[in-house]
């Protein structure tokens, strides 16, 4: 791939323009114009002028054998073919979806987007098993090292960066709340976005907010004693 984007380079500098030409017109050289005679450069060669070519001038000649052409430009369409093969091959072995280095899928759902992804969320979660018993070690150590207790219950959360969509998740997450038995508060965690400060919050505003909770509070805070009545009672004891 380095070798053609250099040629594509090179091909693009030098060669991706037209190139006039010229045949069988003599050129103008200076001359002195007080003697007529030509005029010669430091190396002995006659000082030709320069024909002024562009988009706004008509190029005449006066001798009818004199030819005007063009070279054309280098296409540079085959290399551009041949970078976009190479990194879908690169793609390929490396298991990453092409959009990702070509940007050539736009508009996609949800879905569309989950199946061009599945072979890197494969290679990722064997990342993710690979290394995450070896990240336990290290933070295991590290712990020692500081002179903290390690919990051995403690495991490495990696964050779930899969394209799909919130309402998705959302659906699934019910189901598995209201199918399997699972308990609601344990999903929380498993919603994208969502932190471990937000899972903290919440259940502080749930448990503020439980009408349960609330009267609990309430018929204990009845039936306890009023302050100073266990103090008179043992007063009387005494």
């Amino acid at each position: 791939m380095k070798i053609t984007i250099y040629s594509w380079s090179i091909s693009q500098t030098f060669g991706s323009f037209k190139v006039c030409t010229i045949s069988g017109m003599a050129p103008e050289f200076r001359r002195d114009p007080d003697s007529g005679e030509i005029l010669y450069d430091a190396n002995g060669r006659p000082q030709v002028i320069p024909i002024q070519a562009d988009a706004s001038r008509f190029l005449v000649a006066p001798d009818a054998d004199t030819k005007f052409s063009q070279l054309d430009e280098t296409p540079l369409a085959g290399f551009l073919d041949a970078i976009e093969l190479a990194t879908k091959h690169l793609a390929a072995l490396s298991q990453t979806p092409p959009h990702y280095l070509l940007g050539s899928m736009v508009n996609l759902s949800a879905e569309a987007l989950a199946a061009a992804e599945s072979a890197l969320s494969r290679a990722v979660d064997e990342y993710k098993h690979a290394m995450g018993e070896s990240w336990e070690l290290v933070l295991f150590l590290c712990a020692t090292v500081v002179g903290a207790q390690p919990d051995p219950r403690a495991e490495v959360l990696w964050k779930d960066a899969e394209s799909r969509s919130l309402a998705q998740t959302v659906d699934a997450l019910g189901k598995a709340v209201t199918m399997l038995n699972v308990p609601a508060r344990a999903m929380w965690s498993r919603i994208p976005g969502v932190t471990a400060r937000d899972v903290e919050e919440w259940a502080q505003i749930q448990e503020a907010d439980d009408p349960g909770l609330r009267m609990a509070d309430a018929m204990a805070s009845a039936v306890a004693p009023a302050p100073g009545t266990e103090r008179l009672a043992g007063g009387d004891g005494d």
